[in-house]
């Protein structure tokens, strides 16, 4: 009936989490899996991304720690939300994910955390403004570490995406 006609209408799929991929051809008894099971989504690389907007954040971070200024605040506010918008992506594939390659608690905590640095961040640029201060040279150190550490922690998220056995 209709279920085997939806079937072989579903014949080409993509592969989860890589949407640059041809369509590859399924062998016919492969098919009837996809009609009633969801793609998996990429959480890995959905906390990659969540990560690289925080780098962005925390370097426009490292620019404020040095000199301050309204143009590099308001570029850590708008990396802020926009790493937001990341994480809540991630939080929903991670609610529709049957399965993932690393634990789902474990990718919300690491999500949770690169966040809330970014987070912290934006708020130490807000509460710089209303007292008046101006970063100084241990600030500026402050975040040259901030973004260097962020960095390495998404490199290890790209690591885990990519070759999981060097992980």
């Amino acid at each position: 009936g209709w279920a085997r006609s939806a079937v072989r209408s579903a014949a080409v799929t993509e592969r989860p989490g890589d949407s640059a991929a041809a369509p590859t051809p399924e062998p016919a008894g492969h098919r009837w899996w996809r009609v009633l099971l969801p793609a998996a989504p990429d959480v890995l690389g959905l906390l990659v991304a969540q990560g690289k907007v925080s780098v962005n954040g925390l370097t426009a971070f490292e620019a404020w720690s040095h000199a301050g200024g309204q143009e590099t605040a308001a570029a850590v506010r708008s990396a802020q939300h926009d790493a937001y918008t990341a994480r809540r992506e991630l939080l929903a594939a991670l609610q529709s994910a049957l399965s993932t390659p690393v634990d789902q608690e474990d990718l919300y905590v690491l999500s949770e955390r690169v966040d809330r640095i970014l987070t912290e961040a934006k708020n130490t640029v807000r509460e710089a403004e209303v007292l008046g201060w101006t970063p100084d040279a241990h600030a500026g150190r402050m975040g040259e570490r901030l973004a260097a550490g962020t960095r390495a922690l998404v490199a290890g998220f790209e690591l885990l995406r990519n070759a999981p056995e060097d992980a």
